[in-house]
């Protein structure tokens, strides 16, 4: 194993990975009116597992989250665990989600933990509003703070409703020390009957400099991923989301070879 190696490509999995997740959050969020159960509370469960192809073990998560609707908007406090690498990790997150006009709400989060396999700090802020005929966009910014390096991603997202599908394309740029990252996602979704019931099909591109120490030199290393997921009711106030991707990520010590990560998750929320 390669340590450094190592620690760079799995900096770069959490990364995506908890954008998506942020991501996955707001289109929720953008629909949540026409939801057919607007109950105050809910509760959710999940689990997550990137399974490597080489080189690396697998990274399960456990997840815990409780949510809360309320007159000025909405709230979730969430739990995150996680056991890789022989280490053991807990993530603790708030996200906001307060009303500023008619169409127009903010997202904010707030996370900490305490070991490696999370950000030690995770704070992140977006603002989203309707532009008429159909189109919402956003703007955002998220920072996380690791041991020995910190990170900025600006992003947004320009979303468009075609009768019961919702079209959604996201940018993130990541400035650094040695050049920019560019990534950008396109999803797709099919609603059935209301917000809680849908089925969602993605997929993203993007190209991160990074710096390798031998021979010395700056390569671009390149990743590219699909994914769907969807959402459904098995009983009234209980819901199922499973979830799967694939990606394909360069490694930085090996420019041009890639190792792919199976992504599945399973989610079960019960509202009341």
């Amino acid at each position: 194993m390669v340590r450094k190696s190592q620690c760079s490509i799995c900096l770069a999995a959490l990364l995506l990975m908890a954008e998506v997740a942020h991501a996955e959050v707001t289109v929720q969020s953008l629909t949540m009116d026409n939801t057919a159960l607007l109950t105050p509370h809910s509760l959710k469960i999940g689990y997550a597992v990137d399974s490597y192809s080489d080189y690396f073990e697998e990274t399960p998560i456990l997840s815990l989250q409780y949510g809360r609707l309320t007159s000025w908007g909405s709230f979730s406090l969430r739990l995150n665990a996680a056991d890789r690498y022989q280490s053991q990790d807990t993530q603790y997150e708030i996200d906001l989600y307060p009303k500023l006009w008619d169409g127009g709400y903010a997202e904010l989060n707030f996370g900490t933990s305490s070991g490696h396999l999370f950000p030690r700090n995770r704070q992140g802020a977006e603002i989203f509003t309707s532009l008429g005929n159909g189109y919402e966009a956003s703007l955002g910014v998220r920072h996380l703070a690791f041991t020995n390096s910190s990170v900025t991603m600006y992003t947004g997202s320009l979303s468009k409703y075609i009768g019961d599908y919702l079209l959604t394309f996201r940018p993130y740029i990541t400035p650094s020390s040695v050049g920019t990252s560019r990534s950008a996602g396109i999803k797709l979704t099919r609603y059935f009957a209301d917000a809680d019931r849908y089925v969602r099909f993605s997929a993203s591109t993007g190209k991160s400099p990074e710096e390798r120490t031998f021979p010395p030199n700056i390569v671009t290393l390149r990743s590219h991923s699909f994914g769907v997921e969807g959402q459904w009711s098995p009983k009234t106030a209980t819901f199922v989301s499973p979830s799967f991707s694939h990606e394909r990520q360069e490694l930085l010590f090996s420019p041009g070879e890639y190792v792919g990560i199976d992504k599945f998750s399973f989610t079960i929320s019960h509202r009341f």
